[in-house]
């Protein structure tokens, strides 16, 4: 994590309203393209599931609004659960968390907006994702997130994909950034007492070396292939459909993570 000092007010609270309007952006494109994979999923008994909405605000730690969000939360016929969650918050840190915050330590005023992933599948032969990423603003800011598949039945060529698509996107903006974000998240998802990985497939995303614009647009290479990728990304590779047998379309949601 690198954060960076601020712009002038105007251009920062240009950045903030851009990082706030792009992850709404990016929370309306994944629901609209998971409602498709329930439309297509034919093959699966019941009726193809659809997003559910609900508002929320917080209240700063000092009484006055904090801003709040919205959570997108759906049961389907291929997502036994999935919610995709924005929120865009500001306020002051309490004395004893702005200490462990960048920026922080004598001005606690922050902001922040971002976007929260979890997808549950009711078949075990297609991973479960997490994704979370989001901008801060403090007396300095950065963009921090990251992303994993955790496949019950885990598959090498979906770990390559994986990756290569992450690195794909990386590189078109700087060869260093893959490698030396593959290894803040090895790092970070390894169980030492189990001695091995947390998840199959991870990138951990924390920089803040670049402005805004580049970072919207690394985040917006990653997910460059969720339109055309999405409904045909074949399950085939997890040995069998998204209903765990049944002959039909193959599902899968191996392009999330090319889409965030």
């Amino acid at each position: 994590m690198t954060p960076t000092p601020l712009p002038a007010p105007d251009e920062l609270a240009r950045r903030k309203q851009a990082a706030a309007t792009w992850f709404e952006s990016l929370r309306n494109a994944i629901c609209a393209a998971f409602e498709s994979i329930e439309d297509d999923a034919d093959f699966a008994p019941g009726v193809p599931g659809r997003f559910v909405r609900k508002t929320w605000e917080r209240t700063d730690h000092s009484g006055a609004p904090g801003g709040g969000g919205t959570m997108s939360l759906m049961h389907g016929r291929v997502f036994e659960k999935v919610g995709v969650n924005i929120s865009t918050v500001e306020g002051t840190f309490s004395p004893e968390f702005a200490k462990n915050i960048p920026g922080a330590e004598d001005d606690p005023g922050f902001f922040a907006t971002g976007i929260s992933l979890v997808a549950h599948l009711r078949s075990p032969r297609v991973p479960a994702v997490h994704m979370n990423t989001r901008f801060l603003v403090t007396t300095r800011a950065w963009f921090g997130g990251g992303a994993d598949l955790n496949p019950p039945l885990p598959v090498e060529a979906e770990t390559a994909r994986f990756h290569a698509a992450f690195e794909a996107a990386c590189n078109r903006h700087d060869p260093a950034y893959f490698p030396r974000f593959k290894a803040w998240c090895d790092d970070y998802f390894y169980i030492k007492h189990r001695n091995r990985p947390g998840s199959r497939r991870h990138l951990l995303r924390l920089s803040g070396q670049r402005r805004l614009d580049s970072r919207l647009r690394l985040h917006a290479g990653c997910r460059s292939d969720l339109p055309g990728d999405l409904p045909r990304a074949s399950a085939c590779a997890h040995g069998g459909t998204l209903d765990t047998g049944r002959a039909g379309n193959p599902v899968a949601v191996s392009w999330l993570v090319r889409g965030i």
